[in-house]
């Protein structure tokens, strides 16, 4: 709900602002048609233009997700489709940029009714708002209030699909047990930290214990989700090498660290293979679905 007010309201605040700059400029350029009506209806335009065109790469982008049918083989050819896709999806967004570039000039010679030279001053103007804006937004929205994910694996499915996009609340630095959330992992093996979304199932300073597909909290049997009734093994799949623990071990938590299972638990990499998460690495925590557009919703 947070990330979701959130943006609401900056939008709200942005808004307004922008379309009495663009106003402004316009009167500056000789327009005397430079009114805040008339910004405000153009910055709409634009903002509409805008996610349109972003609607129209996401829709080209969407790509079909591996399945657990898939061999190995069949999953890396796929991986490979991907990137080949990515690459032309990139290059026809470098595209569309211009062409949104052209639009907005014209559309803003037209409102203003302003001569082709002219018609620069409110289009620099906007160009200019816009860097102020990316700069609010990925010099300080995106890493320290609220940031989008997108989920690249199985290992959530069927709550969130590879491709699903999702919005994290940063402010949040204590989840709550079964919170969907975004936290850096670290691969000891191959040296590397990813971001990983997935539910929390334990709290700092908890014992917690595997056995016979239940999960157990401080030796009290902890009922969870749906999709996680009856599934819960201290090993991934089949794969009981892969995991750190046995079942019916006695795992404790220490007082600043987290445990999480994926929805899709049978072949989800999570703290069974990698051990518990510290506070340190916790990102934020997901409250919206954003897409795709069929499963909008808030997570509570």
């Amino acid at each position: 709900m947070f990330s979701l007010i959130f943006w609401t309201i900056l939008v709200c605040i942005l808004l307004p602002i922008s379309a009495w700059v663009l106003a402004w400029s316009a009167r500056a350029a000789g327009s005397s048609r430079g009114t805040l009506r008339n910004g405000l209806l153009t910055t709409l335009a634009m903002v509409g233009l805008n996610v349109f065109l972003l609607v129209v790469v996401k829709s080209i982008g969407s790509q079909q997700p591996p399945t657990r049918q898939m061999s190995p083989y069949q999953v890396e050819q796929l991986m490979q489709r991907q990137a080949q896709r990515q690459q032309q999806v990139l290059l026809f967004s470098g595209v569309l940029t211009i062409v949104q570039l052209i639009a907005i000039y014209f559309m803003l010679k037209a409102v203003f009714a302003l001569p082709s030279g002219r018609a620069f001053v409110p289009f620099g103007v906007n160009l200019g708002m816009g860097l102020l804006s990316s700069a609010l937004i990925f010099g300080v929205v995106r890493p320290f209030i609220s940031e989008s994910f997108v989920m690249p694996t199985l290992s959530m499915s069927p709550t969130l699909e590879p491709g699903d996009g999702v919005m994290a609340n940063k402010l949040r630095r204590h989840p709550k047990r079964f919170d969907l959330v975004v936290y850096r992992n670290h691969d000891r093996e191959e040296h590397r930290d990813d971001l990983f979304v997935k539910r929390l199932v334990a709290l700092p300073g908890e014992r917690l214990r595997f056995e016979n597909g239940s999960l157990y909290i401080n030796d009290q049997l902890l009922p969870v989700p749906h999709v996680l009734t009856g599934k819960c093994h201290a090993f991934i799949g089949n794969h009981r090498g892969a995991a750190l623990y046995d079942e019916k071990q006695t795992i404790t938590l220490a007082p600043n660290e987290y445990f999480f299972l994926g929805d899709d638990i049978e072949i989800s990499g999570d703290s069974r293979y990698y051990g518990p998460t510290a506070q340190s690495d916790l990102v934020g925590v997901v409250d919206l679905i954003y897409w795709p557009p069929r499963k909008i919703r808030i997570i509570p």
